[in-house]
């Protein structure tokens, strides 16, 4: 192996085992990985269950998804699939019966994938009841749990057969195997250069160590109070994509449009925010926007012109009510409307709007 490659396991393993002492709850034989996407995560995590389940007969060789919550999990099927694995998928309603949909299959499963809650909508799914009953079980499938909140406490911490999938809102994930998988990483510690090591790291840090202060900054009424006061002051045509009182993710705003694409309104937001901030278009200004659009073709989270991506969307539109609404989905996180302060943002939204009239 070569020198390169010895510095850059090194580096990944020790950036590792920093994130793990920084996670509440963990013991020193909880393993964590970095992986650089959800993706990598999920097939870098799948393909040690394949190898561990080889090594103990192969009597494991069934894998059960839930369907229409990430476009993830179908590529990971897929790719499982033509390798000989028995890849199932059921509807949201079947996995809250887990009698009628895990249990058929539970002394063959190797693992149950399922997203507690999205990273295009933001909604929260209510799955405790199944979780609880499969890893109750004793069926010793894995069980795959992929969360997308920017919130690192004791939820993150898994059942000695659960293994906890934690996507930062770059788009790197931090991975969590509970205290059942003695197993080593196959890829994982040479897929991520030094300098996206160092950058998920200071990007886990800040999110670890920054809620405190963001709460201050909200000046005590919580941080699910100001996303939602800043969405109902939004100026038309955009609005909230969720109503008052529906479980969603509250780390950040998620608001549409059907009058404006996405892509140009996170494009006006990002220029507009880098002057507002005395920084020059194109450098870090503290602001950060996502979209559904699938017009923007930079390489960052959510931004990605992938036209399979945008079939998945309209195939699976939940609570949007139309494809213009996807095209029109923005994101926007916490860090960024306490940097900008929601009051300046709503000034940015409604230069926006007017600079397209």
């Amino acid at each position: 192996m070569s020198q390169v490659a010895d510095d850059l396991s090194v580096a990944w393993y020790q950036a590792c085992d920093l994130i793990r002492s920084r996670l509440p709850g963990l013991a020193a034989n909880h393993s964590v990985w970095l992986l650089p996407s959800l993706e990598s995560a999920l097939f870098e995590v799948s393909q040690v269950l394949v190898d561990r389940n080889a090594e103990m007969g192969g009597a494991k060789n069934k894998a059960l998804f839930v369907r229409g919550q990430d476009p993830s999990f179908e590529v990971l099927a897929s790719a499982l699939s033509s390798s000989g694995l028995d890849t199932r998928f059921c509807s949201m309603d079947e996995f809250r019966a887990p009698a009628t949909s895990f249990d058929p299959i539970k002394s063959e499963a190797l693992f149950v994938a399922y997203a507690a809650n999205s990273r295009f909508t933001g909604e929260v799914f209510d799955l405790t009841a199944p979780r609880a009953h499969i890893l109750a079980s004793g069926s010793k499938a894995a069980l795959l749990r992929v969360g997308f909140e920017q919130k690192f406490d004791e939820t993150v911490k898994p059942d000695p057969w659960e293994i906890s999938i934690n996507v930062l809102w770059s788009g790197a994930s931090v991975v969590v195997l509970g205290e059942r998988f003695r197993v080593s990483p196959k890829t994982a510690l040479y897929q991520m250069p030094r300098g996206l090591i160092e950058n998920v790291v200071r990007e886990f840090m800040d999110v670890s160590s920054g809620v405190a202060v963001k709460s201050l900054a909200t000046g005590g009424a919580g941080l699910g109070s100001m996303v939602e006061a800043f969405e109902a002051k939004l100026p038309k045509p955009f609005r909230a994509l969720h109503a008052t009182g529906v479980p969603r993710l509250q780390d950040r705003a998620i608001f549409t449009s059907e009058e404006l694409d996405g892509s140009w309104v996170c494009e006006k937001l990002e220029a507009e925010s880098s002057k507002a901030m005395g920084a020059s278009v194109g450098t870090s200004a503290g602001f950060s926007c996502a979209t559904t659009s699938g017009c923007w073709d930079a390489e960052t989270f959510l931004k990605r012109a992938d036209e399979r991506r945008q079939d998945w969307l309209r195939n699976n539109r939940r609570v949007w009510t139309s494809d213009l609404a996807i095209r029109g989905t923005i994101q926007i996180p916490l860090k960024s409307l306490v940097t900008m302060t929601p009051e300046k943002l709503l000034l940015l939204l409604e230069s926006v709007v007017s600079s397209h009239k």
